[in-house]
This record gives C-alpha cells, structure tokens and sequence, in this order.
C-alpha cells in the first residue's frame, strides 16, 4: 500500500512541478511585480501582528 502513495505521490509531483513552473514564467511580469510590492507594504503588520501574539 505504502509503496503504491508513494509512487503516486512522485507521478503528481513530476506533473505538477512542470505545469507551476511553466505557470509561473507565464505570469505577466507587472502582476508578479504587483503582487512583490503588496507583499511587501504587508510584512510590517505581519511581523507587527506575529511579535503581538507571540509575545
């Protein structure tokens, strides 16, 4: 049974890397850009918010 997961496991894995590579170099540079500069304004409330929580 183990051994059945595990192949399956690898067969989606060499499908799927590919495909969200390929999915990932098609982006639109703009949106990719887009998405860094929102990331980034969100890491101080994030950082903020973690460093409430955990302390």
């Amino acid at each position: 049974m183990e051994k059945q997961t595990l192949h399956a496991t690898v067969w989606f894995t060499v499908r799927a890397v590919p495909v969200l590579l390929l999915y990932l170099t098609e982006l639109p540079h703009h949106l990719s850009a887009h998405l860094s500069a929102y990331l980034l304004l969100q890491l101080p409330a994030c950082v903020h918010l973690t460093l409430q929580v955990t302390l």
